[in-house]
């Protein structure tokens, strides 16, 4: 992993971790440290020692959903079947709010 990947990772992990109070009741309760990478582990544990496998397991379900739709659109895959790309991003990324528990109803900013 490169250091511009290492640090976007390390910065969501930050932002879920200050929204987890609100984010946890909208999340499994599942997750566990074996799910992620050892690796990811010791740096998430060093940084951030307060932080519970779920919040770490969202911080790459974040930064996944909204690597997706960049490398859609980069490939040139979002266009065929979105009309309006940038109306997809941005109900996605409203999408991500939501699941952080910082917003509750549609629409909202």
């Amino acid at each position: 992993m490169d250091q511009t990947a290492r640090r976007v990772c390390r910065e969501l992990t930050r932002l879920v971790a200050a929204a987890w109070p609100h984010a946890r009741h909208h999340q499994p309760e599942d997750a566990s440290w074996s799910d992620l990478h050892p690796d990811y582990v010791a740096k998430i544990q060093a940084d951030l020692p307060t932080v519970p496998p779920a919040a770490a397991a969202l911080a790459l379900r974040v930064w996944c959903r909204m690597h997706g739709l960049v490398a859609l659109e980069i490939d040139g895959h979002i266009h065929p079947v979105a009309g309006n790309p940038a109306a997809l991003h941005r109900a996605e990324m409203l999408d991500l709010v939501r699941s952080l528990g910082l917003a509750s109803t549609r629409g909202s900013t």
